[in-house]
């Protein structure tokens, strides 16, 4: 899989299963803090998953957690601002998030699968079933393919060996 992507310094998960799936935490004044569970609704989760690059399927949650900096409270993102810093909330540090719940978020990448069938013409006398050329032309389809987001490929080669295809599962500009 090729993935480009710049990440966000100034937020993170934590406390989750992966990456894209925990507990928020923001960074102000040099110091990781949470966010406040009180209004946190599918708007901030979706913002939030977007900023970290995890995609645009979101499911908000609650972590349990009594003690810790509370930066953000009141979040009220309406699904278009670029991070959650952009959303409107309480001032930094201002919380009265009493009960002990920090926001968190369980982000899902959008996929789609596509099978594609690829027609090669080659000159006289070159053989696209040699090994050497095959793997020259899945590098240069990989290539081309990488450049327009992510992908995975399966190569499967028929019983015929005389044709090959490729499944990939895409995400990202497709």
């Amino acid at each position: 899989m090729l993935t480009c992507k710049t990440l966000s310094t100034d937020v993170k998960l934590v406390d989750g299963s992966s990456e894209c799936d925990g507990r928020v935490q923001i960074m102000y004044n040099e110091q990781w803090g949470a966010v406040c569970h009180s209004d946190w609704d599918l708007a901030d989760a979706t913002v939030l998953c977007q900023e970290l690059y995890c995609g645009d399927i979101a499911e908000p949650k609650a972590y349990m957690q009594p003690s810790g900096q509370i930066w953000m409270d009141q979040v009220a993102c309406t699904g278009n601002e670029l991070t959650v810093r952009n959303c409107p909330f309480n001032e930094w540090g201002v919380s009265s998030c009493l009960d002990g719940l920090h926001a968190g978020v369980s982000c899902q990448k959008t996929v789609r699968k596509v099978l594609v069938r690829i027609v090669v013409k080659a000159k006289s006398g070159v053989d696209v079933n040699d090994p050497a050329i095959k793997n020259q032309l899945l590098d240069m389809i990989s290539k081309v393919v990488g450049s327009k987001g992510t992908y995975k490929e399966y190569w499967r080669i028929q019983p015929d060996e005389q044709v090959f295809h490729k499944q990939r599962t895409t995400t990202g500009l497709f």
